[in-house]
């Protein structure tokens, strides 16, 4: 009698494998622990109900598949005599008191059964395991001896090897292991992901094969055998080296995903795409999509392998190129929308107060000649820029606009009622223009002589401070001259101080006057404004 035994995680695994030739007849079920008969997913129940008793992390495996295999000389074995022989092993085994299912199969020519046996007994102990191969083999000596068995010895058994046939097998192995790590490494060095590493492992013939649900890696080859042909070379990842296992290739693989697609990213930004469109399009191309909705949430996805990136696994330096690209982008996007409205705001204005339509088809013709849309409706009028999509209502212009603009859509025979404003709004846009041109002026002017590679920024602060100084200047002289008329004639329209009016206040209280002209009770309007001017920047009490 031979036994074979394997330690596995799967009852269930097992299970079928001892009782999937059920159907074609080459297996018999001999006996169980439970007391009666059980159907496949009770009897898989019972076994992992009993096995989950034991909850040591440090145990992975507690079910045993074990094969007894028997003579094909053999005759008088019945049913109820190898159902008695496997339960008289497993109880030397040590398996006593675990819940096991017994399977015979025929589809060979000796009788061999097949048992399942839970490693945790009915108490919640694991049965020991240790030195279980030599023991197994003392007590299949002795079940020989004590039942008259047939004694079956191992294919392996009489076959041993010289010294020099041994080396001869362990050199040819090491070539082999060598072959096969030169072209793993090859493929390796080449490939970005997975699904590449399988393909150029094909064309090196070598065929990958993932076993169950990703616990590890073989590789198969052809090498040459001792009688001139070709056979098949198998080798598990882990005979390889800890380098070609599958744990360490996968995140070896997806490093090297990140690589790449961190330098396609980088490579579409040194660019300087011009808009966020751009920048999209330009990564589709190379099959890499960046969704930067939310501004700290990117998620990088690629389209050919449908995998994705985000949070921890983009690394730092990438993120942060993508935040300050996407950023750029929004800015310069929000920027030049913000100047193709005002250039629209500016048209339009133009349009209204200077070219001076009659009527709304006239109004409609000299702003298509601009290149701007009109859409009305009862309360407003909404402006379209065609080039850059920009969009502009009149009830944001000032109101004054508004009114005119109606009075040219409903009423082209009432002008006359908004030539004033008209008038106004031309001087200002006139002003406005003349201030623009002199500050071109200005700004050429201080390149040429002062600093030549001045920023724009720091010409827009001098040119307020200009203008903030040319308004001090109009203030200081507005109460010059205010202090002068009043010192030539303090009762002729001009501001007393503070200090007389209220002197005064008192003087006509004490002497009974009770009708104080408005002049000595109000104030300049202008002096007002002026001193809220003062308190607005900081400088009054």
């Amino acid at each position: 009698m031979i036994a074979s035994i394997h330690f596995c995680k799967s009852a269930r695994a097992a299970y079928d494998y001892d009782s999937k030739r059920e159907v074609a007849s080459h297996a018999v079920l001999l006996d169980n622990s439970f007391g009666r008969a059980c159907t496949r997913e009770e009897t898989i129940r019972n076994l992992e109900l009993v096995a989950s008793q034991n909850d040591d992390p440090r145990v992975s495996k507690k079910y045993a598949h074990i094969s007894l295999s028997f003579s094909p000389d053999e005759k008088l074995l019945s049913y109820q005599r190898l159902a008695l022989i496997s339960k008289y092993y497993l109880h030397e085994m040590g398996y006593e008191g675990c819940p096991y299912v017994l399977h015979l199969h025929k589809d060979r020519p000796h009788p061999h059964v097949h048992a399942v046996v839970t490693r945790v007994n009915m108490e919640g102990a694991l049965t020991a395991s240790k030195h279980d191969r030599y023991r197994s083999k003392e007590i299949c000596r002795q079940i020989e001896k004590e039942l008259n068995l047939l004694p079956v010895e191992s294919k392996r058994a009489g076959v041993r090897m010289d010294h020099r046939e041994k080396h001869a097998a362990i050199y040819q192995y090491d070539l082999n292991i060598f072959e096969v790590r030169k072209r793993i490494d090859e493929c390796r060095a080449k490939s970005y992901s997975w699904h590449e590493f399988v393909e150029a492992a094909k064309a090196k013939e070598v065929d990958v094969r993932v076993r169950g649900n990703r616990e590890g890696v073989t590789y198969k080859i052809k090498v040459d055998d001792d009688k001139g042909g070709r056979k098949d070379f198998i080798v598990s990842g882990s005979r390889l080296g800890r380098d070609y296992m599958l744990r360490q290739l996968d995140p070896y693989f997806e490093e090297r995903e990140v690589t790449r697609i961190g330098s396609t990213i980088e490579a579409v930004i040194a660019g300087k795409p011009a808009t966020t469109s751009d920048f999209d399009s330009q990564l589709a191309e190379r099959g890499i999509t960046v969704d930067a909705r939310d501004y700290w949430k990117i998620r990088i996805s690629k389209l050919p392998e449908g995998k994705s990136l985000e949070g921890d696994q983009i690394p730092k330096k990438l993120l942060s190129q993508i935040q300050d690209e996407v950023s750029r982008l929004r800015q310069t996007e929000e920027k030049r929308q913000k100047g193709a409205l005002v250039r629209l705001r500016e048209n339009v204005c133009k349009v209204v107060w200077l070219e001076q339509p009659t009527d709304e088809s006239s109004l409609t013709l000299k702003l298509a000649a601009w290149g701007i849309s009109m859409k009305r409706d009862d309360k407003e009028v909404l402006f379209r820029d065609q080039s850059s999509n920009a969009e502009v209502k009149s009830t944001e212009m000032d109101p004054n606009f508004n009114k005119v603009l109606f009075y040219l859509l409903d009423n082209p025979h009432q002008l006359w009622q908004v030539e004033a404003l008209r008038t106004m709004e031309r001087e200002r846009l006139e002003e406005l223009e003349i201030k623009k041109k002199k500050r071109e002026k200005w700004e050429q002017e201080y390149r040429s002589r002062i600093d030549p590679d001045v920023t724009q920024v720091k010409l827009n602060a001098l040119w307020r401070k200009i203008e903030e100084d040319e308004a001090w200047g109009e203030f200081d002289k507005r109460k010059e001259e205010q202090r002068l008329k009043r010192e030539k004639d303090p009762f002729s329209g001009g501001v007393l101080p503070h200090e007389v009016l209220v002197r005064r206040r008192r003087e006509a209280v004490r002497r009974g006057w009770s009708d104080i002209p408005d002049s000595l009770r109000n104030q300049d309007p202008d002096e007002e404004q002026t001193r809220g001017r003062e308190r607005g920047l900081g400088l009054g009490r």
